[in-house]
């Protein structure tokens, strides 16, 4: 047989494999189709009340965008009649898409360009109002984070600040305790001999004076501390008043976390965050009513029919040309390995056999018989119907719990090193 034979063969094969297989589906999926069918307008029925309420939501939410956005444009009650201003154009877009898709199919082309002109106008106002609106309430909650972690930072400062102080100034008594030794001091007859040491001109008068005067620095250094204690148990208190986990957060993780991954600043990843998010609202705030629009659903029977024509043409070609070799029918599920196991395979506990012998004895059974053996894939797959456990042991794949009756030469097996003899 020539080359271009075999090819037309092979290719003729392939057509009709593929033709069995497509009747194959439609006959399994026919019975469900039937019983699913009741239900397939009920499903659509639901989706699309569900696909309009989660447009109504988009649309409610980019209408209170606008409006909050009007409202900050402008103090005074004046900012109301803005917010009203920008929350009915965004709702008066919603309705602008689906109106321009009616006058064109009624044949108005320019009213529908002109709605559609209108709507990118809107669609435009709105967005910005929506980004303007996300740059506000992210800078404002950007600027509070920020003033509390620095507020966090700038307390401990001075905690330790403070802390270092106290430190050096060492140990230092009461200041009661020093204010009693001055006085005792002055109850000398020195100190008024002295006058009150601003003529201290006896050696005993000028020592009592300098002990006076090291007591009066002494009462200034305990006094310093003691204003220096107060500050600290303030700083130590207002620390304790503050959120350590919220003050050492990061003030935005989101635009943080996409900073270290796309290579941006954060103040750019919080502006793109803005614009895709605006983005995201205007398109299913103003397309989401026309997209839930229903279309015709082209005529399913009409363009089956050419297909089915097209089947028929093929298989009335094929036939002539291959009347000689016929498709070899299927072989029913249990047939040929059914009968092979029941007259071969014995079960028996704790013996194992490799699946490559099995498959040697499988075709030397079928030769005998005058049968044409299936290939390895189907063979695997009916023995796991038959209930026969394989396993991959050391890289072969083998059968568990099983034997066959009458060893064969031709199933002999070398593993490894070791030859052996299926029982």
């Amino acid at each position: 047989m020539s080359s271009p034979l075999h090819a037309n063969m092979a290719a003729s094969y392939i057509d009709r494999f593929s033709l069995a297989w497509q009747d194959g589906f439609k006959a399994a999926i026919g019975p469900v189709k039937q019983s699913w069918g009741a239900g397939e307008s009920k499903m659509r029925t639901f989706l699309t009340i569900f696909g309009g309420l989660v447009v109504m939501g988009l649309v409610i939410i980019s209408v209170f965008a606008n409006f909050w956005f009007g409202t900050l444009l402008i103090s005074g009650q004046e900012r109301w009649l803005y917010g009203a201003i920008f929350g009915l154009l965004d709702a008066f877009k919603t309705v602008l898409v689906p109106a321009a898709g009616f006058a064109a199919a009624a044949g108005m082309f320019w009213k529908g360009r002109v709605a559609f002109a209108v709507f990118a106008a809107l669609s435009t106002l709105s967005f910005s109002a929506e980004v303007g609106l996300y740059s506000i309430t992210k800078n404002e909650v950007v600027g509070d984070a920020r003033a509390a972690h620095a507020a966090y930072e700038q307390a401990t400062a001075d905690k330790v600040a403070l802390k270092e102080k106290l430190a050096s100034l060492g140990h230092i008594r009461a200041a009661g305790a020093i204010q009693a030794d001055i006085a005792a001091k002055r109850l000398d007859k020195l100190f008024d001999r002295s006058k009150q040491c601003t003529d201290a001109t006896a050696t005993e008068s000028r020592d009592l004076c300098q002990a006076i005067e090291r007591l009066n620095a002494e009462l200034a250094t305990a006094q310093e501390a003691k204003a220096l204690q107060g500050k600290f148990d303030d700083v130590a208190l207002r620390l304790s008043k503050m959120n350590a986990a919220d003050a050492l957060k990061s003030v935005d993780p989101q635009a943080e976390a996409l900073a270290k991954l796309t290579g941006f600043s954060p103040d750019t990843v919080r502006t793109g965050l803005a614009v895709l998010i605006a983005v995201l609202i205007e398109l299913g705030s103003g397309l989401g009513f026309w997209l839930l629009m229903p279309a015709e659903a082209p005529q399913k029977e009409e363009a089956a029919k050419p297909d089915k024509r097209r089947r028929e043409s093929i298989k009335k070609a094929e036939a002539p040309q291959f009347a000689a070799t016929p498709a070899p029918e299927p072989e029913p599920e249990t047939c040929t390995v059914k009968k092979w196991a029941a007259e071969t395979v014995i079960r028996r506990k704790d013996s194992y056999i490799l699946a490559s012998e099995l498959r040697d004895s499988f075709e030397s059974w079928c030769h005998a018989n005058g049968l044409t053996p299936v290939n390895a894939t189907t063979f695997g797959r009916r023995m796991t119907v038959l209930n026969f456990k394989r396993k991959k042991v050391g890289g072969s794949m083998r059968y568990e719990g099983i034997a066959v009756r009458g060893a064969r030469p031709e199933l002999m097996v070398i593993e490894g090193a070791r030859t052996s003899s299926v029982a």
